[in-house]
């Protein structure tokens, strides 16, 4: 089962159990809202891990040509 069908069945069992009267309203909201939180929160963090990976990459490129100009600029066969 993926993730994202447990996230439906969790908030369908909510859902569900909101219909009787010993759960509140307001109860089976705040766990929605807990999971949607975590679930935001989770995105963000790959989204930075991605980021900072990209980053990296970024950096590597700009320091390998500017190294690149900088010895293309010395010429050793100049006489």
């Amino acid at each position: 089962m993926t993730k994202r069908k447990k996230f439906i069945d969790l908030v369908a069992a909510v859902v569900a159990t909101n219909k009787g009267t010993y759960v509140p309203f307001i109860h089976s909201f705040i766990i929605i809202t807990t999971i949607i939180r975590v679930k935001i929160l989770a995105i963000l963090k790959w989204h930075q891990q991605k980021a900072t990976k990209c980053a990296k990459y970024i950096f590597q490129i700009y320091v390998l040509t500017s190294l690149y100009n900088h010895f293309s600029k010395i010429n050793p066969f100049k006489n």
